[in-house]
């Protein structure tokens, strides 16, 4: 792929899960530092709207509500395809994406490559073929490498509102949790992915006895 000139219109899309995109949220500063008057907008499902409307690096947060099915996708991929953007990043790579990327076809696009076998092989036959340094994180910046993107160092990032900080606030107080504390959310869509609850108690109590700092 290559770019005739710095892009000034950019639609990033990745439309679930609620992890897979806390996890993609650092692209967004190093694109926006790397293009500063870009218009950099994210497409996502309505429901995960609220992780990102707050993030200064993003344009425009766009949301897909599911229940249009295929003829409201489809309809959101013509409107789309006349707003003028110049470059396509599709961190989800489905079907869904690959239909708009169909709309945006002429003009140029950079694509997240699953790693599917691997991850079947693993969640199905505990057979791990990933290296000891993968992450999810560096792969989705290996995807703007074309873009003379790198990072190194770089953390998941989720801004709130003065709303719902207050709110932490109290619900952290109502409970005795003084900072700093270490936070654990034992879910997941696949139950291949579960970590079974009394791991999480061992490891909270590990956290515990070893940093002294309380786990929520």
């Amino acid at each position: 792929m290559s770019l005739e000139r710095y892009p000034q219109k950019i639609l990033i899309i990745r439309l679930s899960s609620l992890g897979d995109i806390v996890l993609l949220t650092p692209i967004f500063k190093v694109l926006r530092n790397k293009f500063p008057d870009a218009r950099i907008d994210f497409l996502t499902k309505v429901e995960f709207q609220s992780l990102l409307q707050y993030n200064p690096f993003i344009s425009n947060v766009l949301t897909f509500d599911s229940d249009g099915g295929f003829p409201g996708w489809r309809e959101l991929c013509r409107e789309l395809a006349c707003e003028g953007y110049d470059l396509y990043i599709d961190m989800h790579n489905s079907i869904r994406s690959r239909v708009l990327g169909y709309y945006f076809r002429k003009i140029p696009h950079l694509r997240f490559l699953k790693p599917r076998l691997k991850r079947f092989l693993l969640f199905y036959f505990y057979i791990n073929l990933f290296s000891e340094n993968f992450t999810v994180l560096n792969e989705y910046i290996k995807v703007l490498e074309p873009l003379g993107i790198s990072g190194d160092s770089l953390v998941p990032e989720i801004y709130l509102n003065d709303l719902a900080t207050q709110r932490a606030e109290e619900l952290l107080q109502e409970l005795g949790v003084t900072k700093p504390f270490v936070v654990m959310l034992p879910v997941a869509a696949w139950k291949n992915k579960r970590y079974p609850l009394e791991k999480y108690r061992e490891l909270a109590k590990c956290i515990y006895d070893t940093y002294t700092i309380p786990v929520v």
